[in-house]
């Protein structure tokens, strides 16, 4: 087995046993390229979950954290109501509400860090901006009358703290005359 007594141990510790066991990571950093990259990202990004969960679950298993996943999103069925509606902004197109929470406004997040010449702010390939510009753009055109820009002062990545984090760039490019800036204490 991958992990004996795999129901003992958090969903995290689980996970990167199952990682190492498979050899994926390895394998991913080898083949290179951008996919890669972005599986390697998207891989770090479940063992954050993984870790959050344990830190505040009942059950911290992987059990347990499956239990709480949503495997599969169906957004297209999305008819709005009062409820809260969780999706990627590219699920999001087409669609609108009265409310939108667009969260993760940072650099590296968006624009993502691919995006960006080496994480640096001086800006990277410009095609690549633009493009991340018009995601926002999709995200802000969401609400129809009020929109919530939320960035983190730190975030946990690939199970690690990041500090600080840098809000996105974009943000500098709203017009302040439309913003009420709410900061939460230390």
């Amino acid at each position: 087995p991958i992990c004996d007594g795999a129901d003992s141990h958090p969903a995290h510790v689980v996970g990167k046993q199952v990682l190492e066991h498979t050899g994926l990571q390895d394998a991913l950093r080898r083949e290179g390229g951008e996919d890669a990259a972005d599986r390697l990202e998207n891989l770090g990004e479940l063992l954050s979950a993984m870790a959050d969960h344990a830190e505040s679950a009942a059950d911290p298993s992987l059990r347990g954290f499956l239990e709480q996943v949503a495997l599969v999103s169906d957004v297209d069925g999305l008819k709005g109501g009062d409820k809260v509606s969780l999706m990627t902004v590219h699920a999001a197109k087409g669609l609108e509400y009265d409310v939108a929470f667009v969260i993760g406004l940072e650099d590296k997040i968006l624009p993502h860090a691919n995006a960006l010449a080496g994480g640096d702010r001086s800006g990277g390939d410009l095609r690549d901006l633009e493009e991340e510009r018009r995601l926002l753009y999709v995200a802000m055109t969401r609400a129809r009358k009020r929109l919530y820009l939320t960035y983190a002062r730190t975030r946990r990545r690939f199970g690690q703290p990041e500090l600080p984090t840098e809000p996105s760039r974009f943000l500098q490019q709203v017009p302040r005359e439309l913003l009420e800036i709410v900061g939460a204490p230390d």
